[in-house]
């Protein structure tokens, strides 16, 4: 069974979409409120020039102790990229987007340098939905500069690629489900029909869809 037909054409896809929106952000700003507060205080706290670290190759004489995951900021740029959707202050997106230039830059050598990110999914995922959310407010080069090597590293770091990375979490859903396998869903969604890396991400939405 194919999901394609089913994916909207417009940003933002992932979790919410321009009808939900709506109803999301009445509530943030009423019922929910004090939420609200709390994601703006700690985005204010966040880093206005956020710098990546522990990318670089693992020596050899360590591949047999813990590897320290990346430093990055996935997690953080979806915080953000809230933060923006619900006040409009150009201040967060801008730290959004800072945060997803370091961080897709420090995958991207990461997976150059055969070390994992991290054991867990969670971060990544989250850079994959800050660029679905901020989406709107990107040029065409600001989307290929961050979508393209975001995906291509979500394909990468799949065990059926070889680069046979040292704990690359590949669990599937039997084991849990926050490794590897859980970012096709999220980055075939992100680039669907956009235009940049169309048949990568094809293939991903279909694979996680499946």
């Amino acid at each position: 069974m194919s999901a394609q037909p089913e994916i909207r054409q417009d940003h933002p896809r992932i979790f919410f979409n321009s009808e939900t929106w709506t109803e999301i952000n009445e509530r943030a700003h009423g019922v929910n409120r004090n939420y609200l507060d709390k994601l703006l205080e700690e985005v204010n706290q966040m880093p206005d020039d956020p710098v990546a670290a522990n990318y670089g190759p693992i020596p050899e004489q360590d591949r047999s102790l813990p590897i320290p995951p990346v430093k990055e900021f996935g997690r953080q740029a979806a915080s953000c990229a809230l933060a923006w959707r619900f006040t409009g202050r150009e201040k967060y997106l801008e730290k959004a987007k800072k945060m997803l230039k370091v961080s897709v830059h420090a995958y991207t050598e990461a997976t150059k340098n055969i070390r994992p990110v991290t054991w867990y999914a969670h971060s990544r995922i989250n850079a994959i939905c800050a660029y679905d959310w901020i989406y709107e407010a990107l040029t065409d080069e600001e989307r290929r500069e961050l979508i393209v090597p975001l995906v291509e590293h979500v394909e990468q770091i799949q065990p059926e690629y070889g680069l046979n990375i040292p704990r690359n979490s590949a669990g599937d859903i039997n084991t849990g489900f926050y490794g590897t396998r859980s970012m096709l869903w999220y980055s075939g969604l992100a680039a669907h029909g956009d235009g940049f890396c169309d048949s990568l991400a094809a293939k991903h939405l279909q694979t996680g869809h499946d």
